[in-house]
């Protein structure tokens, strides 16, 4: 669920671009580094998992 949440927000993220407002590339720059840090940290759960079951 949270993979594809951040994949639909990095493509509205990546399709959009920042807004034109006073906040407008603070908000997507925040934005985007919470899409990367929810994929860093799925990427590391698997990881994990994957040299849990080949360390056996």
């Amino acid at each position: 669920m949270r993979l594809e949440h951040a994949l639909e927000d990095w493509q509205q993220a990546v399709g959009t671009g920042p807004r034109d407002e006073p906040l407008g590339n603070w908000n997507h720059t925040r934005g985007v580094a919470r899409i990367v840090r929810t994929f860093h940290e799925l990427l590391a759960l698997l990881v994990s998992l994957w040299l849990g079951i080949t360390a056996r």
